[in-house]
């Protein structure tokens, strides 16, 4: 009998450690090593926009560029429903072209965009998973300008403008954990910049650009916390 109850054993103890240690836990541990402050860089682009003019939109490429930095805090990085701010910093850029087909003319406008915005954000804990929502408001700065193209390569500058206001987004996305500070995260946001002064943004003969515009924007990221 002793001969036996040492050979189960043994077995048992050859077994585990062959199988090595669990490969998932509940709690993984990156989770729980993870600061409250966090560092972010991201970009994609914007894939979608309106208060544009429909005349506008002929022929026009819709794919824009955007990116940015963020500084965040999560409040209670363990908890599985938690608050998180982050203070959002964005650059955007995007064309329009029109196609006038009777006088062989490309219109073609072009729109950079700076936006300074505050997120509030609820984050979950769905292990090495963080998905999460919210709403930013804040700040842009934006320059827009057209130019006409006759087909000869050379481009004729008709209208510039510059306008800043007030800019809300909405967001969601999600986080994946690869270690205990490291994160990627892909995130989809609707940006919304209200246009003040429309009609003489772009100048007194172009109603190019509506009372506002909005984009949607999907980007990739990384984040660090500490």
């Amino acid at each position: 009998m002793k001969k036996i109850i040492v050979s189960i054993a043994a077995i048992v103890v050859a077994v585990t450690v062959q199988a090595g240690p669990a490969a998932k836990y509940i709690q993984p541990p990156a989770i729980t090593d993870m600061g409250n402050w966090q560092v972010s860089a991201y970009g994609g682009g914007s894939f979608q926009q309106s208060g544009i003019n429909k005349d506008a939109l002929k022929r026009s490429p819709r794919v824009g560029v955007n990116a940015g930095m963020k500084l965040g805090y999560d409040f209670a990085p363990q908890d599985w429903v938690r608050p998180v701010l982050e203070i959002d910093v964005q650059y955007n850029n995007f064309n329009r072209v029109n196609r006038d087909r009777e006088e062989s003319v490309d219109y073609k406008l072009n729109f950079r965009s700076l936006a300074l915005m505050l997120n509030s954000l609820v984050k979950f804990n769905a292990g090495d998973w963080q998905p999460y929502f919210g709403l930013g408001v804040g700040w842009f700065t934006m320059h827009g300008k057209e130019e006409m193209d006759a087909g000869d390569g050379e481009l004729v500058s008709l209208h510039r403008g510059y306008t800043n206001g007030f800019a809300w987004q909405l967001l969601a996305g999600t986080d994946y954990i690869l270690a205990a500070n490291w994160a990627l995260f892909a995130e989809y946001k609707w940006l919304n910049y209200q246009i003040p002064s429309s009609r003489n943004f772009m100048g007194e003969d172009t109603n190019a650009v509506k009372s506002r515009i909005g984009q949607q924007l999907l980007n990739l990221g990384v984040r660090y916390s500490f």
